[in-house]
């Protein structure tokens, strides 16, 4: 084989192999990066949602053990349901779900006193 150019099939053949070799690599890791990204922002939106709901609840809205309610926020929809357990004394474990469409879901507690009924 004559080299007339500096260049031979070989030669781009390999440079292809190396080019495959590496950005193949490289694209799978910029793909879990944006997966990990994704789910990252719909945790945070989701955790967001149940603090508001949290807030909500200490603020004197009212829920009874067991409600469920559901809403949407832009694209997304949410599933609420609200849980009271018994604590200390005096006290009870109160517990806002959320769950999202694609079956995220995310807890979050807090200790509050006992409601006086009377």
């Amino acid at each position: 084989m004559n080299k007339k150019n500096g260049f031979l099939i070989v030669d781009a053949l390999a440079a292809a192999c190396i080019l495959v070799c590496t950005m193949v690599p490289a694209m799978v890791a910029v793909h879990r990066a944006l997966a990990v990204y994704t789910r990252c922002c719909r945790q945070t939106v989701l955790l967001e949602v149940t603090q508001n709901e949290i807030e909500k609840w200490r603020g004197g809205y009212t829920h009874q053990d067991g409600q469920e309610a559901a809403y949407a926020q832009g694209k997304e929809k949410y599933t609420v349901r609200f849980f009271i357990q018994p604590a200390m004394e005096g006290w009870e474990k109160r517990e806002v779900e959320v769950t999202n469409d694609a079956g995220e879901t995310q807890h979050l507690y807090y200790l509050a006193r006992k409601e006086k009924k009377g």
